[in-house]
């Protein structure tokens, strides 16, 4: 995506924040070779999400896995960050599309660099999408939120044990 963005949207930079893997090794040794666009950040894993969050404008999260909650992007939206997300897994329910975010389908990356372009155009929307994903987020996970939730488990819980005995 970085190489596909780097001569029509320049001022866009991608970083890419993990553990060094070789795979992540090998694209860090093709960019000193000039094989690869100099719009590629490598500053390997980053113990502090707030850090790490703290680098970017707009998260990519384009897994082809479904991931089972989407931690991440969790962190993402709660520190008003806009989030282009593969719409498998958690993140249809963390990301809705055109409020706090874009999601698109596994492997689409002609829609991903849309969503990017749009972001570059418009950075005002990096701000607005962003709090309106830090309502989202509230709306989600806040204490009373997690407290109601709980409560409603265990009233659960009570009428079934109040069934069978």
């Amino acid at each position: 995506m970085a190489q596909s963005c780097a001569s029509r949207l320049p001022q866009a930079r991608f970083i890419l924040i993990g553990p060094i893997t070789p795979i992540v090794q090998q694209a860090k040794t093709d960019q000193e070779r000039g094989l690869l666009t100099k719009n590629l950040i490598f500053p390997g894993y980053i113990n502090e999400s707030r850090q790490a969050v703290s680098m970017i404008n707009v998260i990519l999260s384009l897994s082809e896995v479904p991931e089972s909650f989407g931690r991440s992007i969790a962190e993402a939206i709660a520190a008003e960050r806009p989030v282009i997300a593969t719409n498998i897994g958690a993140m249809p329910e963390l990301v809705q599309h055109g409020h706090n975010g874009f999601l698109v389908k596994p492997k689409a990356l002609e829609a991903v660099q849309k969503h990017i372009e749009f972001f570059c155009e418009h950075p005002d929307k990096i701000v607005s999408m962003g709090k309106s994903g830090k309502k989202i987020s509230t709306s989600i996970f806040s204490e009373q939120v997690f407290f109601n939730k709980l409560r409603q488990i265990y009233q659960e819980i009570s009428c079934h044990d109040e069934i069978l005995m």
